[in-house]
């Protein structure tokens, strides 16, 4: 988003504190009139959320459905602005948060003045007839996670989200711009993660360099299939969907096939309905099978022997 005093009015009038759930506005949103041209922009739905999620990259996609597979992720902020002034614990207003002492955010220009010069923060110039004076224009985080922590304790984790590892450090600018010109802006790239590292850490909140190909790749190809399932409804008695749930645990111990088992339910339900219990029921992690092989109707189902959170448990770590 360019910066600009009508768009530093609309961000500021999106990124009210005190929002979750439902009511938070993502910064920039995805649409061909604010996501950056040459992005993978895509809006996904999330009925835990109550809302649809603006993402502007496959491997903010990606991330976004690592993360709400996790039930311990009980919020997620998409494109979150990093306040430029002191302002507030994200976790500031929600009930989760009553009683807690919480750091308050410093603000990027502070930081950025301690890391050197303040005149090195993202801003632009208002017109000579509006005074000419410089305004601080902010940086926008991608994924900020809220997580519930044992014995109800919440927490915020933040992911800045790369398609390759070596993104945050470089980026390939082509022959068009000479070498001075693509050292200036590695160091640019460079100073902007560490700005946000720090802005994050000040209120103590750790921060994650999520990458897609830390990831199992089958484990992402299953998390995409699974979760358009996840909020089509299920008009079906609960028992029904219990014992079919049941069932299908029993067929993964087995190395059933999916399929073998919802057909011989096909005479109290419909095909797509049962499809539905099936998929929801990986999702929800109510049906414990593998995530690192094929999760296909008509191929035998894989005991669950490594859970996808454990082994990525670093990642949601405070």
């Amino acid at each position: 988003m360019k910066a600009n005093l009508n768009n530093l009015l609309k961000i500021y009038a999106r990124q009210k504190t005190g929002m979750f759930g439902a009511d938070y506005t993502p910064a920039i949103q995805a649409t061909k009139f604010e996501a950056p041209r040459i992005s993978w922009a895509t809006i996904m739905r999330s009925e835990r959320l109550g809302r649809s999620l603006h993402l502007l990259s496959s491997a903010e996609k990606q991330a976004t459905l690592l993360a709400l597979y996790n039930p311990s992720v009980f919020d997620l902020h998409e494109q979150k602005m990093l306040w430029p002034t002191s302002s507030e614990h994200p976790l500031y207003g929600h009930q989760a948060s009553a009683g807690m002492l919480l750091k308050s955010f410093e603000g990027t220009l502070k930081v950025c003045e301690r890391m050197g010069d303040v005149k090195w923060h993202h801003g632009f110039y208002l017109p000579k007839s509006e005074g000419g004076e410089r305004i601080a224009f902010p940086y926008i985080g991608d994924l900020l996670l809220f997580c519930m922590g044992g014995e109800n304790y919440p927490y915020c984790v933040n992911w800045t989200v790369k398609k390759y590892r070596e993104d945050f450090s470089e980026k390939d600018y082509g022959k068009v711009k000479g070498p001075l010109k693509k050292q200036k802006d590695m160091l640019a790239a460079e100073f902007r993660h560490e700005l946000e590292e720090r802005y994050y850490r000040g209120a103590g909140i750790r921060t994650v360099r999520f990458v897609p190909d830390d990831i199992d790749v089958q484990v992402l190809v299953n998390l995409d299939l699974l979760f358009p399932w996840h909020h089509r409804s299920i008009p079906l008695e609960k028992n029904l969907v219990a014992d079919l749930i049941e069932d299908l645990n029993f067929g993964a111990v087995k190395g059933d096939t999916p399929f073998s088992i919802i057909n011989r339910y096909l005479k109290y339900a419909n095909r797509e309905h049962l499809l539905r219990v099936f998929y929801s029921s990986v999702w929800t992690r109510k049906l414990r099978v593998s995530l690192f092989d094929p999760v296909l109707v008509d191929k035998p189902m894989r005991e669950e022997t490594r859970d996808v959170l454990s082994v990525y448990q670093y990642l949601f770590a405070e």
